[in-house]
């Protein structure tokens, strides 16, 4: 299947409005997050796929330690 310039930039069009009415869910309800990635991948002749990647801190770990993020930790971000 052979796509056009056009129909992939639709493609691309329809990608990011799916990410804007997903965005909510895309977030996430983490109590620390700490990286969130959202990649659109497009290859030669094929659908384009959306990947979403999360990072957080453990809300346990929050807890045991006060709420407070030890230096290692920030260290990494």
């Amino acid at each position: 299947m052979t796509m056009t310039r056009e129909e992939q930039i639709q493609q691309i069009r329809d990608c990011g409005q799916t990410i804007t009415e997903k965005a909510e869910s895309i977030y996430g309800d983490y109590a620390c997050p700490t990286n969130l990635q959202v990649v659109i991948t497009m290859k030669a002749n094929e659908l384009p796929n959306i990947t979403v990647n999360r990072e957080f801190f453990s809300d346990i770990m929050m807890e045991r330690n006060g709420g407070h993020i030890k230096q290692a930790s920030l260290n990494r971000l």
